[in-house]
């Protein structure tokens, strides 16, 4: 064990097993916070804690390193040159702001080059700022990076450090209070040629204090809000982006805990619209770089060369994408199709084999088309199932108006048309009246099937019939209820009068609108469709939710604010059928793009919002985890930034719960600094404190939207604005607590007060929010119902996460909070010294109550002659809390009366603060690892605190 804290740590999980011997986890957590813990390591200089973990039973991890930003992201903007610097030769900011495209200084003159942020950070004394940059290091030396201080560049205000090629974590200490700002900068003569993908955010992630020996890994506690149920992630830097995944699919595909996605790089000279691909590992919480997979003509510029991926059952990772036929901006899709497979198993880095189109690692179908055609292949859809057979189909034909479809039986080393030959693949349907027949596939877990849908268009209507189809082999195709089916081999493809008669889902002559957005399969076998409905040509749309009920297909038409087609396609996924049906829809806020969420448990006849997914910028178009049916986490992956033509992916990896607080349940948590790794004592989760809300009303904003107890938009024109929670009873000077994280997108901040129930009477002082994290106080001035209220009192526009209102009590556990003004030392030749002068305090919730007092027998006199003569007899009340604890714990408890400064919070907010040497910890041990508890402590501790119950 590393050192006897509450919390304590280990280097190796084989010491922490042993240790605990399988005793069940008596150290408890809140939701909002963890226990401040202390880890000891030999001294390492400059290496920060980097990644942080919850491990639950099964050994998934959770990366919680999100939680520990206190702020949103600090940057928004460079300017080149600042104060005494020279400017860099070349400083490209990408659209976002934040991200460097490329930074070079080519002189070697008589001075150093740099750059710093625009925006400016007031810095408190030893304020920690956590830097993120993946650095691409194309020629020359690596800059450094360093707070400068505002009015002179080049003063140090925090530790200065040489960056490296790729992944930088960096902590930056600022050495005193003062206006700061991000400087990077190389020095005379140091040229360099680099671009960077960028992030700062103050942070409470752990402090590591350096000694001579040793160094110290310190968290103090304080308020964790993730902010997102979700994971997220910018720091692909992709330069086209998304696009959607109704037009290929798949773009998203999970196999065996890692995520796969694939996306396209911007035309032109050295991008050639390329297909790359990044892995997200759900068991690290790490994204991959991305890698080169796929490429076709040089130079190409047509960005219908979208890529699609699938993992086929050997491991080998597939990308197919369209080879194009020239450099045209438009005119050059509509070609040939590269199936590219990766050289290693389960390895997105190595495509060697298949850019250099080795066989078996390399195939091209569609050469011909078949028939005389010309080269037409486009809007490509991968496909396998259950016995590891894979399929591609693909628009094709001299007008786009069929659709091919070709095999691989060997896991992608081959491909052919069903015996057609490789160039040619069986047509599965044909539309000679329609121009273009779109395409797409329905998402499912991989079964023994594959799913179709087809949207075609004649060119000139809008829109008007949506298709079903699905087969076990290629061939033969079926409708929803298997009562017709057609042997496209044998019998040719199938006509436009077939479809229309077997396979409709949805469709009406002109001026009715159906666009295909979404679909599924549920658990059952049963086909979901989201289609998009208009019924005046295309003037107003709403959306129709079609599914197949095992008899007949229903619908459910329903509206959703600003609703559009266009520059987006809305999501439906169910992740059992027990659940409920999820829709992500696009919509306009304050000239913002963002998507929120609904559920629905009867098929949109009534939804809910759940959710909104609200980055800094615009949000486009976005995609899901194709099998996430199959997949232990979902991920969504948006184009980042509305029209831009260079654009982060912007990625939602789902965390497993719903709820911006900690996970309920049993943890551990593993710390690594890139070299050592440290695994704590198991701990336990939970509702340790009541939030007393649960909803929030809007009272006048002029937008408002909420989910639960998150605001996920609220705008505030003019005048003034509040929104109200539901009630709770509060006791005179009572202190409520109230934890959330702001996120200010234009204006001014809110403010948060208490009022009573009807809103009239303010029943404490209004304190305004800062961005970022808030753990703010509230002191009741009367006893009264009361309601948390937030107000502004001029415009704004700001989300936030779940806001979480608790009092400063348990009814079910007693706190206990210990610290000291020196360091204690452990035992001699085996140091266990709790570092205290940084201003370390140890905490622990005790599943307890106070119990009953105990009376012990003083005897009050003086001595004579040797002789002690009692002159009277006293009784003096000894205070206790017994409780069933592990042996961890305990040894962190032992060392309790060796404290100055005590605190304990009882189950109903009395507050003891024992008297120095004045308590008494003793165990009665039922098992190697667990026993019976007792601290004990003298009466002249007690502070009576009148937040229990109103007795003024």
């Amino acid at each position: 064990m590393n050192i006897p804290t509450t919390l304590p740590f280990f280097n190796g999980t084989r010491k922490q097993a042993t240790r605990r011997d399988s005793s069940p986890a008596l150290i408890f957590s809140p939701r909002t916070q963890l226990p401040p813990f202390l880890i000891q390591r030999p001294h390492v200089a400059d290496a920060w804690i980097q990644d942080i973990y919850l491990v639950d039973c099964n050994g998934e991890e959770i990366d919680i390193s999100d939680y520990f930003n206190t702020s949103t992201e600090l940057i928004a903007g460079y300017d080149n040159g600042p104060g005494l610097y020279q400017n860099m030769n070349t400083l490209t900011v990408n659209d976002n702001t934040v991200d460097i495209d490329s930074a070079i200084k080519t002189t070697t003159g008589s001075g150093a080059a740099g750059f710093r942020t625009t925006t400016t950070y007031a810095a408190a004394d030893e304020e920690r700022f956590y830097l993120e940059i993946y650095l691409i290091l194309n020629s020359g030396v690596a800059p450094k990076v360093y707070l400068s201080k505002s009015s002179d560049p080049t003063v140090l205000i925090s530790n200065e450090v040489l960056l490296v090629s790729g992944v930088n974590k960096i902590i930056l200490t600022a050495t005193s209070a003062d206006t700061v700002q991000l400087l990077f900068y190389n020095a005379t003569g140091a040229q360099t040629d680099f671009e960077a993908m960028v992030s700062l955010k103050r942070t409470i992630r752990p402090t590591v204090y350096e000694f001579t020996d040793v160094d110290y890994i310190q968290y103090n506690g304080g308020a964790l809000e993730g902010n997102s149920s979700y994971s997220t992630s910018n720091n692909m830097h992709p330069d086209y982006g998304v696009y959607t995944g109704v037009s290929e699919s798949p773009k998203l595909w999970y196999y065996n805990g890692k995520t796969y996605g694939v996306w396209m790089k911007r035309g032109g000279a050295g991008y050639n619209v390329d297909s790359m691909i990044f892995a997200f590992d759900h068991r690290t919480g790490v994204t991959s770089d991305s890698y080169l997979c796929n490429t076709g003509v040089v130079d190409a510029t047509d960005n219908h060369a979208r890529p699609s991926v699938i993992v086929a059952d050997d491991g080998h990772i597939i990308v197919a994408r369209q080879k194009l036929t020239d450099t045209h901006p438009t005119a050059g899709h509509n070609s040939s199709v590269y199936i590219n497979r990766s050289d290693n198993v389960e390895d997105e880095s190595s495509w060697v084999n298949a850019l250099a189109h080795n066989a078996n690692y390399w195939s091209e179908v569609g050469v011909t088309g078949g028939g005389g055609e010309p080269k037409r292949l486009a809007y490509l859809h991968l496909a396998k199932t259950l016995n590891g057979n894979m399929y591609l189909w693909a628009r094709s034909g001299a007008s786009q108006e069929t659709i091919r479809i070709f095999q691989s039986t060997d896991n992608g080393v081959s491909w052919d048309g069903f015996g057609t030959g490789e160039d040619t693949g069986l047509v599965v349907m044909d539309f000679p009246s329609a121009s273009w027949a779109y395409n797409s596939q329905v998402q499912h877990k991989v079964d023994t099937k594959i799913y179709m849908t087809v949207n075609p268009w004649n060119s000139v209507d809008k829109r008007e019939r949506v298709y079903f189809l699905w087969s076990t082999d290629g061939i033969t195709w079926r409708n929803v209820d298997d009562s017709w089916s057609k042997n496209i081999s044998s019998a040719g493809a199938i006509t436009e009068a077939e479809a229309e008669t077997n396979l409709i889902v949805a469709g009406e002559d002109s001026p009715k609108v159906y666009y295909y957005v979404s679909s599924f399969i549920n658990d059952a076998g049963n086909p979901h469709f989201l289609v998009s409905r208009s019924d005046d040509d295309g003037v107003n749309y709403f959306l129709g939710y079609y599914y197949w009920n095992g008899a007949a297909w229903v619908n459910n038409e329903f509206t959703t604010p600003d609703y559009t087609i266009v520059g987006s396609t809305s999501i439906i996924y169910q992740k059992k059928d027990s659940g409920p049906v999820y829709l992500m829809v696009k919509t306009l806020l304050d000239g913002k793009n963002m998507f929120l969420v609904y559920s629905s448990d009867d098929f949109f006849v009534n939804m809910s919002l759940i959710r909104g997914i609200d980055p800094t910028k615009s949000l486009d178009y976005a995609v899901i985890t194709e099998n996430y049916k199959d997949a232990d986490y979902i991920m969504f992956m948006f184009h980042y930034y509305v029209g831009a033509i260079s654009s982060d992916i912007y990625i939602q990896q789902e965390m497993g719960y719903y709820s911006d607080f900690l996970p309920k349940g049993t943890y551990y948590l593993k710390l690594t600094d890139g070299t050592n790794a440290w695994y704590s004592e198991w701990f336990n989760i939970q509702d340790v404190y009541e939030n007393l809300i649960s909803s929030l009303v809007n009272a006048s904003y002029s937008t408002f939207i909420s989910s639960g107890v998150k605001i996920i938009n609220a705008i505030n024109l003019a005048g003034t604005d509040a929104a109200n929670t539901g009630i709770f009873d509060v006791a005179n000077d009572e202190v409520i607590t109230v934890i959330l994280f702001l996120t200010l997108n234009s204006g001014a901040v809110p403010q948060i007060r208490l009022v009573n129930s009807s809103g009239t009477t303010l029943r404490s002082s209004s304190i305004e929010l800062a961005e970022g994290v808030n753990e703010i106080e509230l002191t009741a001035n009367a006893a009264d119902t009361v309601k948390l209220q937030i107000v502004n009192f001029a415009p704004a526009n700001f989300s936030t996460s779940d806001i979480w209102v608790q009092r400063k009590y348990s009814p079910r556990f007693v706190k206990l909070q210990f610290t000291n003004d020196k360091d204690l030392h452990g035992k001699r030749g085996d140091d266990q010294t709790i570092l205290y002068q940084k201003g370390f305090t140890q905490e622990c919730w005790l599943q307890t109550i106070l119990n009953t007092p105990g009376s012990n027998r003083v005897d009050v006199g003086q001595e004579k002659d040797g002789v002690f003569i009692p002159e009277k007899i006293t009784t003096q009340y000894k205070y206790r809390i017994i409780d069933y604890l592990n042996r961890s714990l305990f040894e962190g408890l032992i060392r309790l009366p060796q404290h100055k400064t005590i605190t304990i919070i009882d189950e109903v907010g009395n507050k003891y603060t024992p008297d120095i040497g004045n308590v008494l910890v003793s165990a009665e041990w039922g098992t190697f690892d667990t026993g019976d508890v007792l601290i004990e402590w003298n009466d002249g501790s007690f502070v009576w605190v009148d937040n229990a119950e109103d007795i003024t």
